[in-house]
This record gives C-alpha cells, sequence and structure tokens, in this order.
C-alpha cells in the first residue's frame, strides 16, 4: 500500500503537465502544393481588391498599427516589408502592393522541388497553447545553404478592436532551419510554435475556434542558382484544440479513478489482511445427541481469544460454551449444545479479540436440523 500510495504522490505531482503536454488536436498536413503565393501588403484604409486563381495562396500583411492603434499585430509585416524592399509611403498606404511568389522561375519549374509530410497539431504545454509540426522534409534538388522554410499562422476573417475587417491576415510568421539541403535527404523534426510568440501575435484559439489556417513556405534557391524565390508552399487548416477546460475535465477524472481505484485497492487489502487473520469457521449437527452442534474453529495469522458466546432466540444454549485462547494456526472443536429444537435458522455469535485486529465479533448461521434428532 505504501509502494501505490508513493506512486499517486508521484502522479498528483506530474500529470497536470505530462497530459496536458498530451492532449492534442491533430491534422495530416495538406499534401497540395500550391503554385502561387500573393503577400498583399494592404493599405491602410481600405482593401486591394484583387482576384486569384486556385494555384495561389493569398495572404495579407498589415503595416499600420502604430499610425492606426490597431491591436493587429504588425512586426513581421515591418520586417517582412523591409526585406522585399517595399517603402511604407503615401502609395503604400493608399493603395497597398500585391507580390507574387512562384516556383516557376526555378529551373524545374515543373516538379516539386520540396515534398514535405506530416502533421499539425494544437496542445496545451506548460506555458499554453501551442502549434507543434510533426514533418518529414525532402529536397529534390540540392539547395542552397541560404533556403529558409516559413512557418505562418494567418486568420481567415479578422476584426481588429476598431472594427476593421481582412481576410486571410498573417498573425505570426516564424523563419526556421535545421533540415537537410541535400537532394533526397529527409529532415525529419518537430517544429514548435511557442505559447508565448503565439500570445504576442494575438492568436487564441480558445476565444475563436475554426478561423485559423497554416502555410508552411520555402524561399531560397537551387544550388548554383543564385536567385532567392518560393520553392515549396504548403496550406491548410490548423485544427481547433482541446478545451482547457476539457483538458482539466479529463485530468480531474483520470485522479479520481486513479484514486478510487487505489481505495478500492485498500480496501480489498484489507479485507483480504482481515480473512488472514480471524478464525475461519466450519460446523455439522451431530446425528443421534439430540440437538448438538459441533464447531470447528481454525485460527488465523494471530492469537485470538474467545470472549463469549450468544445464540439468537428462539434458540438457547442448554449449557453456555467455555471461553479459550487460540494460538496462531490452531484448531480447536466446540461442542455447542441447545436446549430444544426450533423451526428457523440458528444464529450464533462469538466475541473474539484478536490480537492484531482488537475487539470482533463473528457470526455462524446455520439451518436447524430434522426434527427426528431430538
Amino acid at each position: 500500500m505504501r509502494i501505490v500510495m508513493s506512486i499517486l504522490c508521484v502522479f498528483l505531482v506530474f500529470i497536470p503537465s505530462v497530459i496536458a503536454d498530451t492532449i492534442q488536436s491533430k491534422a495530416e498536413l495538406s499534401s497540395v502544393q500550391f503554385d502561387f503565393l500573393a503577400e498583399v501588403f494592404q493599405p491602410q484604409t481600405g482593401l486591394v481588391e484583387q482576384t486569384f486563381n486556385d494555384s495561389t495562396i493569398a495572404l495579407s500583411w498589415w503595416l499600420w498599427s502604430d499610425e492606426t492603434g490597431s491591436n493587429w499585430p504588425d512586426d513581421d509585416a515591418v520586417a517582412r516589408a523591409e526585406t522585399l524592399l517595399i517603402e511604407k509611403n503615401e502609395t503604400l498606404k493608399s493603395l497597398g502592393e500585391v507580390r507574387i511568389n512562384s516556383h516557376f522561375e526555378t529551373p524545374q519549374a515543373n516538379m516539386k522541388l520540396i515534398d514535405v509530410s506530416g502533421t499539425v497539431s494544437t496542445a496545451f504545454v506548460e506555458e499554453g497553447e501551442a502549434v507543434i509540426f510533426d514533418l518529414a522534409i525532402t529536397p529534390k534538388v540540392n539547395l542552397s545553404s541560404t533556403t529558409l522554410m516559413y512557418l505562418v499562422i494567418s486568420k481567415n476573417h479578422a476584426t481588429d478592436h476598431h472594427g476593421r475587417q481582412m481576410e486571410h491576415l498573417i498573425m505570426e510568421w516564424k523563419p526556421e532551419i535545421g533540415f537537410s539541403n541535400l537532394e533526397d535527404n529527409t529532415t525529419n523534426k518537430q517544429y514548435l510554435i511557442e505559447p508565448e510568440h503565439l500570445r504576442a501575435a494575438g492568436v487564441d484559439f480558445d476565444a475563436q475556434q475554426r478561423v485559423w489556417s497554416y502555410s508552411i513556405i520555402f524561399f531560397g534557391h537551387q544550388e548554383g542558382e543564385g536567385k532567392t524565390q518560393l520553392l515549396s508552399l504548403y496550406h491548410g487548416s490548423i485544427p481547433d484544440p482541446v478545451s482547457m477546460e476539457n483538458s482539466r475535465s479529463f485530468v480531474f477524472s483520470v485522479l479520481i479513478l486513479l484514486v478510487g481505484a487505489i481505495l478500492f485497492s485498500g480496501v480489498l487489502q484489507s479485507a483480504r489482511r482481515r480473512d488472514q487473520l480471524i478464525p475461519k469457521l466450519t460446523a455439522h449437527w451431530q446425528e443421534g445427541e439430540g440437538y448438538v452442534l459441533m464447531l470447528s474453529m481454525t485460527n488465523g495469522a494471530s492469537p485470538t481469544n474467545v470472549l463469549s458466546w450468544s445464540v439468537e432466540p428462539p434458540w438457547l444454549f442448554k449449557q453456555r460454551p467455555s471461553t479459550f485462547n487460540l494460538r496462531t494456526n490452531e484448531e480447536k472443536i466446540v461442542k455447542l449444545t441447545f436446549k430444544e429444537h426450533q423451526t428457523i435458522n440458528c444464529r450464533i455469535s462469538i466475541r473474539l479479540d484478536i490480537e492484531v485486529l482488537g475487539i470482533w465479533k463473528q457470526q455462524l448461521f446455520i439451518e436447524p436440523p430434522e426434527e427426528h434428532q431430538s
């Protein structure tokens, strides 16, 4: 029992974080590669009006939070604009700008340059909500050492606290490295977008579900080529997480079940121990001697004193049985004689003092003998 309780203590300390880390909503990555990425730098007022075909993923950048006081994040947008040499001028402010990226500019325009498979998950880790990408990345050509992968989280329908609305707004744009750039060399790796990044980007899966998407974007170039371009693009929906309320309920349910199992185990152990300590009783009516019951007492694993005897009326002892002591595992035959025959069951109570258990009452129920024995 001590071992079981020790395990429970360890469980109580570690299970909340362990279970939280394993409670995930998981989805397979989309196997579709898109040919074009449209980066839409939206103006400060209004929206860029442009229609894109089905082979294009269009994502919006917002650059104007400092100017407008919007609660949309714009740090990544400002950095991306600087990378693309886009100036925050009056033209951009009023009209916006669209940059189209295409892998058709590569020498192998008609082939997939990078294969990506795996899963995307939302999970509760110790610090909060996280997005986990378990990826298998396989270049189909030798890539430059400057190739980067971007893990992107966008909001399908975004509204800021001023009421502005925007489609496919980029909330998180995270560059990643650590994968092989050699042809047909597969890298299996887990990438994590930490809770602090998501909070800073305004990503809250619980508050607004079914509105989040991911994009996995590779920029770089084939070894020997000099121009950075789109190499591969995958896009899909982020699965809604299991709610924290449900995860708490799950944790508490597990704890309740475990505590119940331990308590039940303790009851079983206590009952088993008790059965090993108390005397075992067997009895039979002795034929030809009136109403005589031969009772066999086989003591258990503890010394026992027989303190007193009683029988439930209308049965009456002809002579009250004697008291005695029983050593561990000792067997004794007791002869019980009754005054007269009764038609109801004979119910005998024996008051015991068991060294380990203390005072204990043991009962024996036995059917009456046949009437002709009188």
